[in-house]
């Protein structure tokens, strides 16, 4: 079973929440209503970012990468998913980082070509 890293964050009317989202991460109405503003992309010359209102409850999942904006409607707490399998190369290069840092930055460079 996949393993899953899960953030809890309590926001009050108005507050905004601003964080990276990985694509395929759910955000959750724990409780409250909430708006999602996600990632903005380029289509020609016009920048659009997809934006979903969540009931108590109710998912939404992030379909591109970058920063998203949380709202709180009302009081409201949320939940951010991300599956762990978003995470391995960021782990395996930091993994490689330490142990190049600690041999040596020769040892560092070598890793990072031919990784």
């Amino acid at each position: 079973m996949a393993r899953q890293r899960t953030t809890k964050t309590k926001l009050t009317h108005g507050q905004s929440l601003r964080q990276y989202a990985c694509r395929g991460t759910i955000v959750v109405a724990a409780s409250g209503m909430l708006r999602v503003t996600g990632a903005p992309v380029w289509l020609g010359e016009r920048i659009l970012s997809e934006t979903a209102c969540l009931r108590e409850g109710e998912p939404h999942l992030v379909r591109q990468a970058g920063w998203i904006a949380i709202q709180a409607l009302n009081d409201a707490e949320v939940v951010c998913v991300t599956p762990e399998a978003l995470w391995p190369k960021l782990s395996r290069w930091c993994r490689m980082a330490a142990a190049g840092l600690h041999r040596g930055w020769k040892s560092l460079a070598q890793h990072a070509g031919g990784g």
